[in-house]
């Protein structure tokens, strides 16, 4: 195998990896080529006038915006065998634009005032200086140039500026690409544009604009786009942004070939109530035996109490008929309760001594309460004088002994309270009772 084959080989490798690696619409989107004329995935409409691959043709040295090459396309004046004549090329996209829809992408542009030849046998040197302007047609076949897409400014400028370009075919559904280079104004001339880096950018989505962050605690904005930069109001460049307080925020995004600006509102809010535990306290009416009293408890978790007495209390003790309220608050919401207080005529009667003398004789050791019939629940609670509760049970069977975990306690004064329920026909009632129990030793 010769070298030159070799080196040939080696250099379509090079140039087939580009295409596939930087091709998002269409292959070879740089433009790499070899030669006067060879560009992978790109054909020339106008057989006669063909585009050039740059630099090296026509004094033209300028080095590409990307890559190694790129596209040189002349218009030509009323001279010569090519008179009149406008160079174009076409490429098939991968995805169809469809109609209706808008696709962005992104060009490399500029011009050369060096582009010429000589011409009368070497005699005049022919220039291709003048400034010309790029029109992209979109079409359902090849070289068909159904619908103008886009078309440039003048192109004056020998450095590279990239445009930005919206393409959104309105009567077909584009499969080809034609790049065309064209004159400005109604006259002929001779005149170059050179053409790189063809980008297919996604569209920037509209962001939320407002948000909230609980209190005292981070959050994080991401704005991230593909191929994206970023500018916030503080002069920030990252596409993640950690906000701590309320307020404005601002950033403007940008790819290649677009910008947006958007604006983000902060409000802080109280996080604490997403954890909050629901009130659970409920509203009821009860019977209570006439001359008796009972409790109303309203407890919940981290509740604040206001009863319609005035009470700041988690529960209340009652002994009159009548509606008591209570509206409790956790922090985050807040509940009214009502329970409605009726007396009934019934026994729920105990019979509790006032003193026992647990001293080990078989006397009378136990603090020993009898009750009626109609009892049907029964809570017993015995507290010291600091409030500790020394003795708990709920069967009017279960007797106290004097003892605490075991131990014998000091003789001395203990108080006590029993809460009842008792039966009246098919009501329940309630009735709360206390007093005082001498031990003695």
């Amino acid at each position: 195998m010769n070298t030159n084959l070799i080196k040939c080989i080696g250099i379509c490798i090079m140039f087939c990896c580009s295409f596939l690696t930087q091709a998002q619409i269409i292959y070879n989107p740089s433009f790499e080529g070899y030669s006067n004329y060879s560009l992978t995935g790109w054909t020339p409409c106008d057989e006669f006038s063909t585009p050039d691959t740059q630099p090296g043709v026509g004094q033209v040295t300028k080095e590409a915006s990307d890559g190694n090459t790129y596209l040189g396309m002349v218009t030509r004046g009323n001279l010569g065998p090519y008179a009149n004549k406008k160079e174009d090329i076409e490429a098939l996209i991968l995805k169809t634009f469809a109609k209706g829809e808008e696709y962005l992408i992104k060009v490399d542009l500029a011009y050369s005032k060096d582009w010429g030849h000589f011409i009368d046998f070497g005699a005049t040197f022919l220039k291709y200086d003048n400034p010309v302007k790029l029109k992209i047609y979109g079409g359902p076949e090849s070289c068909a140039k159904e619908e103008l897409l886009w078309e440039s400014p003048p192109i004056d400028h020998e450095e590279w500026r990239g445009y930005p370009i919206t393409l959104s075919p309105q009567t077909v559904d584009v499969r080809y690409l034609i790049l065309e280079a064209n004159y400005v104004g109604d006259s002929t001339y001779f005149g170059n544009i050179l053409i790189d880096n063809i980008v297919q950018c996604a569209k920037i989505p509209p962001l939320v604009s407002d948000t909230t962050v609980c209190e005292n605690q981070p959050l994080q904005l991401n704005v991230a786009v593909p191929d994206g930069t970023y500018l916030w109001q503080d002069g920030s460049t990252d596409s993640l942004y950690t906000v701590t307080a309320a307020g404005k925020y601002e950033v403007t995004i940008a790819n290649p070939c677009t910008t947006a600006s958007f604006e983000i509102n902060v409000q802080t809010r109280n996080c604490v109530c997403d954890t909050a535990q629901p009130i659970v306290s409920e509203s009821f009416d009860s019977l209570i035996c006439e001359n008796s009293s009972m409790i109303i408890d309203a407890r919940t978790p981290g509740g604040v109490y206001l009863w319609d007495n005035g009470s700041e209390e988690s529960s209340i003790t009652v002994e009159h008929e009548g509606l008591y309220t209570v509206e409790v608050f956790n922090g985050c919401v807040s509940e009214i309760f009502e329970y409605r207080i009726s007396h009934a005529e019934c026994r729920c009667e105990i019979d509790v001594p006032n003193v026992f003398t647990p001293n080990g004789d078989g006397i009378n050791e136990e603090f020993q309460i009898n009750g009626t019939k109609d009892i049907i629940s029964f809570d017993l609670k015995i507290v010291g004088r600091a409030g500790d509760l020394i003795y708990h049970s709920n069967h009017l069977s279960e007797f106290w002994d004097g003892t605490l975990q075991g131990n014998d306690l000091d003789g001395g004064v203990y108080y006590w309270i029993v809460n009842l329920s008792c039966t009246r026909g098919q009501s329940r009632v309630e009735k709360s009772l206390n007093g005082w129990v001498t031990v003695l030793r």
